[in-house]
C-alpha cells in the first residue's frame, strides 16, 4: 500500500507542485523571521565574540559595551601579561559617540585599536583595508552605505578629519554600529591619556579558561574579568529588555501563519483524493490501510516542503543580507530543527480530518458518479 501514496501525490505533477510550494513558503517565513530575530541578538553580542580574545578586563561596575563607557590605566597592560596561559594582552579604547555626516547622525561605538595587536580591530572586511595612520578609519558597510560613503571620501570624527580605508560587515548592530581608528588617535581624541577601556587577553590553547579568569581577577583587584560569553551575553540583555517582547510577537505570528499554510495545504492535497480512496476501499482495502495511505501521503509533502523550502531559505537570507548588510539573518541547527517539527506535526494534524471522512466513505457512492 506504501506505493499508493506515492502514486496519488505524483500522478498530478501541477497540485503536487503547488502543495510543496505552499509548504516551502510557510518554512522560510518561519525560517527567515526566526533568522531575523535570532541575527538581531547575534550582532548585539558580535564585538566580544569576534574580537579574538577569551577574557576581558573591564571597569568594575560596567556590565558590558552597550551599556557604559570602561576606564583602565593602561600601566596594567605589563601585570595582565604575566598571568600563567596568557598569549597576548590588547588594550582597545571603545567609547559611544554621535556620528555626523551631512546633517545626518548615527550614535557609534568609536573602537581604537593597535594592528599589531591583531585583536579588537575589524573582523570581517567587506572591501579596503585596515587603518595604519591616524588619520585613517574603518567603516561599517551599512553605515556607509545609509549615508552614502564610499572608499577614498572624507568623514569628520569628534571634529577631525579621517580617510575611509576601509568598510566592515557585520559590525553593525540595532543599537550602534562600530567605527574603528587607531588608539592612539582614539585617546586623543576623547582626551583620555594613559588609559584604555578594556582589556583583550588571547590565551594559549594549553590554558585553561576558569583559572586564567581567578588569576587575572586576582591580579587587577578593583577592576571585572568577564570572559567573552559573559561580555556577549551582557550585552545582548540589554538589548532583550527593549526587543525581545516585539520579536517574539512577530515569531508567534510567523508561526501561526506558517502552521495554518502548511495545515491547509496538506488538507486540500490529500483530501482531492477522497474518490480514489473510495475506490481502494470498494475493493476491498481496509480502514486502518487508507489511513496509512493518507499519513504517508502528508510525510511525504511536509518533507518535500520543507527541504525546499529549508535550502530556500539559505537563498533568501543571504539575498537581504548582501542587498541590506544592517541585517543579520541567523538561521542555526535549533531553528531549523523545531521548524521541521512544528510542519510534521501540523502536517499529520492535517491529515486527521480526511482521515475522519474516509472512514465514513461509502464504497458504493464511487460507482453512482
Amino acid at each position: 500500500m506504501v506505493p499508493i501514496a506515492f502514486k496519488n501525490l505524483f500522478h498530478e505533477r501541477t497540485r503536487l507542485i503547488l502543495a510543496v510550494a505552499g509548504i516551502a513558503f510557510a518554512v522560510v517565513l518561519i525560517l527567515i523571521l526566526e533568522g531575523f530575530s535570532a541575527g538581531v541578538f547575534e550582532q548585539a553580542a558580535a564585538y566580544p565574540k569576534n574580537s579574538g580574545a577569551e577574557l576581558f578586563v573591564i571597569q568594575d561596575g560596567v556590565d558590558g559595551m552597550q551599556s557604559a563607557r570602561s576606564i583602565i590605566p593602561q600601566s596594567l597592560e605589563s601585570k595582565l601579561a604575566q598571568v600563567k596561559g596568557v598569549k597576548h594582552v590588547a588594550g582597545v579604547f571603545a567609547a559611544p559617540i554621535m556620528f555626523e555626516h551631512r546633517g545626518l547622525k548615527t550614535p557609534v561605538i568609536l573602537i581604537g585599536y593597535r594592528l599589531l595587536d591583531k585583536m579588537g580591530g575589524p573582523w570581517k572586511l567587506d572591501s579596503g583595508r585596515a587603518p595604519r595612520t591616524g588619520d585613517e578609519v574603518v567603516l561599517d558597510l551599512a553605515m556607509a552605505q545609509r549615508n552614502n560613503i564610499s572608499l577614498g571620501d572624507k568623514v569628520e570624527i569628534l571634529g577631525k578629519k579621517f580617510k575611509v580605508v576601509g568598510l566592515s560587515r557585520e559590525t553593525t548592530s540595532w543599537m550602534n554600529p562600530y567605527v574603528f581608528i587607531v588608539r592612539s588617535e582614539a585617546v586623543r581624541l576623547l582626551s583620555a591619556p594613559g588609559s584604555v577601556s578594556y582589556f583583550l587577553i588571547h590565551l594559549k590553547s594549553s590554558a585553561d579558561l576558569g583559572k586564567a579568569k581567578r588569576q587575572t581577577k586576582a591580579l587587577v583587584d578593583g577592576y571585572d574579568v568577564l570572559t567573552a560569553k559573559q561580555l556577549a551575553n551582557n550585552d545582548t540583555a540589554v538589548l532583550e529588555d527593549i526587543m525581545e517582547a516585539p520579536l517574539k510577537v512577530m515569531v508567534t505570528i510567523a508561526y501561526i501563519i506558517g502552521t495554518l499554510v502548511i495545515g491547509l495545504t496538506v488538507y486540500t492535497a490529500v483530501f482531492a483524493k477522497l474518490r480514489e480512496y473510495g475506490v481502494i476501499k470498494a475493493i476491498g482495502g481496509a480502514n486502518r490501510q487508507l489511513y496509512l495511505i493518507v499519513i504517508k501521503q502528508a510525510i511525504i509533502l511536509t518533507v518535500l516542503g520543507f527541504v525546499f523550502g529549508t535550502a530556500f531559505s539559505f537563498a533568501v537570507a543571504d539575498r537581504i543580507v548582501a542587498s541590506y548588510p544592517q541585517f543579520f539573518i541567523a538561521i542555526d541547527r535549533t531553528v531549523i530543527l523545531r521548524t521541521g517539527l512544528v510542519a510534521l506535526i501540523m502536517g499529520l494534524v492535517a491529515s486527521i480530518v480526511p482521515i475522519r471522512k474516509i472512514s465514513g466513505v461509502d464504497p458504493m457512492s464511487v460507482f453512482r458518479g
